[in-house]
């Protein structure tokens, strides 16, 4: 009997174990925390709170409470809500096709969810995202780039006493792919101006970031399309603003009427030390941004726009669409057979355990089975006492019986082992 229970809780425990192995080897996100693996696999990446209020075509990571609107067309990672207050209707990836078709992603995990939210197509698995892990990376990575970029002084800038022409901070990519912006310098012009650059394409592919740096709490406000001189910073190339024909919505291998684009936008504005609120109308590029609260909004009226481009924040507010801008060329990366490869792992751990409690299951049979024969023996020694040459045969039987069972033991004590 002991031997019995203590083979059903090997069973058991071996069962409990495969369980427990597969959700570890599927609850967690399975890249390493970067920046540039982020922008790619994410539009929105916020370590706490998100309210979200109007269509965003890639995937979220929310690890406070989030409010979404309809999302997902373009996702090619789980999203992942901590906290869901509310949710619109979820895209899974159906733009995804053709040569993108591998990378489409159908999953919404999440932690809890508000009474009355449908989450009957999400799945519940809190932790997916090590917020703390990845927002300490972010910091670091976000410094290192400031730290790394050409320092811009007043001497980069041309100011103008003249009506109807403005101070201008000139960016000069010719000469430098990276620059760190002191916001004081910031303070004193009206617009950004790229220049030694062709066009949107170049700027938007060619690895270019502009850090802006000693923000603080000071809040900053940059509009990439039409605007006036005021509290919002006009972003331009070669003196156009960056909008309509000339928006990121219309570089190469653009897709969905300008929603989505897959090969490669690399463009970042990176905020390593800002604390406050940062506001931008119609972007175009990614922003970094891991101590800020970020708005995404149509320009000085705060009404609905659009942005291309990803976003990692530590709070988020957008009612403008979101189109997603892989900072990947996923025609050059193949991160699915990665998924793949972690999901057979986990497959085929999952089934050398079932095998070793399958066994498990058959050595305690054959052990409750030489029990019972033991038992039979010592019956038929007691009943035939008095023909002892037949209890004589029948005990060499049972004693026979026994050896073969102790053999069986033995044996299943080795597939035990081998498991």
């Amino acid at each position: 009997m002991i031997k019995k229970v203590l083979g059903v809780a090997a069973s058991v425990c071996l069962a409990i174990s495969a369980t427990l192995m597969i959700v570890s080897a599927e609850s967690k996100f399975p890249y390493e925390y970067t920046i540039e693996n982020i922008l790619a696999r994410y539009q929105l990446f916020v370590e706490n709170d998100a309210e979200i209020t109007c269509h965003t075509v890639g995937a979220v990571a929310i690890g406070g409470t989030g409010e979404i609107d309809t999302w997902g067309d373009g996702q090619i990672s789980p999203s992942y809500i901590n906290h869901i207050k509310s949710a619109g209707n979820f895209n899974g990836g159906f733009w995804l096709t053709g040569e993108f078709a591998s990378f489409k992603n159908t999953k919404v995990y999440y932690a809890t969810a508000d009474e009355g939210v449908d989450v009957s197509k999400f799945e519940m698995n809190p932790g997916y995202i090590e917020f703390d892990e990845a927002f300490a990376n972010i910091q670091a990575e976000s410094n290192q780039m400031a730290a790394d970029a050409y320092i811009v002084t007043l001497n980069d800038c041309t100011f103008t006493e003249a009506e109807y022409e403005y101070d201008v901070l000139t960016l000069d990519l010719s000469k430098h792919s990276d620059f760190n912006v002191p916001c004081s310098v910031l303070d004193k012009v009206d617009y950004i101006d790229f220049v030694g650059v062709e066009g949107i394409d170049q700027l938007a592919t060619q690895n270019y970031s502009v850090s802006i740096t000693g923000v603080a709490m000071d809040d900053i406000e940059l509009n990439f399309g039409y605007t006036a001189p005021g509290a919002q910073k006009g972003v331009r190339i070669n003196g156009e603003p960056l909008a309509n024909n000339n928006s990121f919505k219309n570089i190469a291998e653009s897709k969905e009427d300008g929603q989505m684009n897959l090969s490669g936008m690399t463009l970042i504005w990176n905020f390593p030390d800002a604390a406050s609120e940062l506001t931008f109308s119609f972007l175009g590029g990614h922003v970094v941004a891991p101590n800020a609260h970020v708005s995404l909004v149509g320009g000085e009226a705060r009404t609905s726009g659009h942005y291309e481009g990803n976003v990692i924040a530590d709070s988020l507010f957008t009612n403008s669409e979101g189109h997603f801008f892989c900072y990947y060329d996923l025609s050059t990366v193949d991160w699915s057979s990665e998924e793949d490869s972690s999901s057979n792992e986990s497959s085929e751990s999952s089934s050398e355990e079932d095998s070793s409690s399958d066994e498990s299951s058959e050595s305690s049979s054959q052990e409750d089975s030489s029990s019972d024969e033991s038992s039979e023996s010592s019956s038929e020694e007691d009943s035939s006492s008095d023909e002892s040459s037949e209890s004589s045969s029948e005990e060499d039987s049972s004693s026979d019986e026994s050896s073969e069972s102790s053999s069986e033991e033995d044996s299943s004590s080795d597939e035990s082992s081998e498991s």
